[in-house]
């Protein structure tokens, strides 16, 4: 358990930070060192814990776990334990109303409690997802399938629990008192692909507003099941090894609505399949005409083409690491320290400075807009100071280990140093900081681009599209 009441200064030995994705967006775990070893041949190693988590408005902080406190021998403080009785008894206070418990459904005084799932069959009711499913399922199909979606929509989404929650369910049918989780199989396997199809192109049309920006991003699902049609071997974001199923999902920046979602093998390399998924889109009903937004995970010059060939309005993040064009322009920005100039603050985002030039990605004609964040240049900053710490350390290790390195080891150790082969140092090199390097790091923090097709778009309207595309990953958290 993560104490979010308390803080602690991130320690400045035996630790280090790093990001992982969760629900697709990027969190910061603090991990401690917990022994160091040599293997069999000899070459030092160590284990390490998760701690805690980095706080998100102060890198230099972090809230601990309780292996933090087993680990150091530090006492919980008494404020949380305080919080965790305090909770715990809130807790049994709103059980007392439950007076007793049948086959895992609460009754009060005798009535089972079904307040959840009117207020749940209302949400689908006001949206149209109902409606949807009525149209393309019979009503004992549609039933089942609303009750389905309430109890993942409830937070649950073991389909063993079905029986139980059906139980709380108001039905329209009146003659089903509660579904099967083998029922719900059964019926699952029955759907067709023509089903689903049918189902976005009714729900693409109750949700077309040509007015609103959307935005495309993916996630992925690991799974133990064997059966799974899509489940592959790949990049695994939550970094499980365990078998995934991609997919990729339009959802309105508005609304907050997901429109159309795309399953597929979790082997298949995102941008490899987005063409396949615009196409489906497109196919169902996603209008052309939308501000479209994507991350910079799908910046390629080849991408951007098909994009731009779609007739999507596109805004996509730059990929500074793969595209020395828009690198060149911040590092001249950068040299030329003209880039914060008061005239350039972005009065809807203070602290954001933007600039923009016409610029063609093989024959797209858009703009290219470059942004310095002030906030983004001190988080940066921290995260450089780490990276080269922790090739300094890497370094260190590989000068302890006293073993002759590859080329391609000490390669990967000149991010910030440079090499020169020595046979006289046991490792085969000699590693010395290169501090131009590090100083043109230190040139581009803070900075970030973004490429649109839409030159009537301002640089605070591009840089609003393309913040709001969040939704999505607030999507796949829930």
């Amino acid at each position: 358990m993560i104490y979010y009441e308390i803080t602690y200064a991130v320690p400045q030995s035996r630790c280090y930070t790093q990001s992982e994705i969760r629900g697709g967006r990027p969190i910061k775990y603090l991990y401690m060192y917990t022994s160091f070893f040599r293997n069999e041949k000899g070459q030092s190693r160590n284990k390490s814990v998760i701690v805690g988590r980095v706080s998100e408005t102060d890198p230099t902080l972090f809230h601990p776990n309780d292996k933090y406190f087993a680990i150091t021998g530090t006492a919980i403080p008494q404020v949380v334990l305080d919080k965790k009785e305090e909770r715990k008894a809130k807790k049994q206070k709103r059980g007392s109303k439950i007076t007793s418990i049948s086959h895992g459904v609460p009754v009060v005084n005798g009535d089972v409690v079904k307040g959840s799932s009117l207020i749940l069959k209302k949400i689908f009711e006001n949206t149209g997802l109902s409606d949807c499913i009525k149209k393309i399922f019979d009503k004992k199909e549609s039933d089942y399938l609303t009750a389905t979606a309430c109890l993942i929509a409830s937070g649950d989404s073991t389909m063993s629990n079905i029986d139980d929650f059906s139980k709380t369910f108001v039905f329209d049918e009146p003659e089903i008192g509660s579904v099967s989780d083998s029922t719900i199989s059964r019926l699952f396997s029955l759907c067709e692909q023509e089903d689903i199809d049918s189902f976005f192109e009714l729900w693409l049309k109750k949700h077309k507003d040509l007015n609103e920006a959307i935005c495309y991003d993916v996630t992925s699902f690991s799974s133990y099941a064997q059966e799974i049609q899509h489940a592959e071997f790949g990049y695994n974001r939550d970094k499980e090894d365990l078998p995934q199923v991609n997919l990729g999902m339009f959802s309105s920046i508005k609304s907050k609505k997901p429109l159309y979602y795309s399953m597929y093998n979790g082997s298949l390399n995102d941008s490899t399949q987005l063409p396949y998924v615009i196409n489906d889109a497109k196919r169902l009903g996603i209008s052309t005409r939308n501000v479209c937004t994507f991350d910079r995970g799908f910046f390629s010059q080849k991408g951007i083409t098909f994009l731009d060939n779609a007739g999507l309005k596109l805004i996509v993040g730059v990929s500074l690491s793969r595209y020395k064009q828009a690198l060149e322009v911040i590092e001249a920005l950068s040299n030329s320290q003209a880039y914060r100039l008061p005239k350039y603050e972005l009065s809807e985002y203070p602290g954001i400075y933007g600039h923009h030039i016409e610029h063609t990605i093989e024959d797209v004609k858009g703009v290219l807009h470059i942004y310095h964040d002030m906030n983004k240049c001190y988080d940066d900053n921290k995260i450089l100071s780490q990276e080269v710490a922790a090739e300094i350390e890497k370094i260190k290790e590989v000068n302890d280990d006293g073993m002759p390195i590859t080329q391609r080891k000490a390669k990967s150790l000149c991010k910030f140093h440079n090499c020169i082969k020595d046979d006289s140092n046991p490792c085969g090199y000699v590693f010395k900081e290169d501090e131009d390097k590090i100083i043109k790091a230190q040139k581009l923090l803070g900075f970030f681009a973004l490429f649109t097709a839409n030159s009537d778009l301002s640089g605070a309207d591009v840089l609003s599209a393309y913040r709001h595309k969040d939704v999505q990953e607030k999507i796949f958290d829930t």
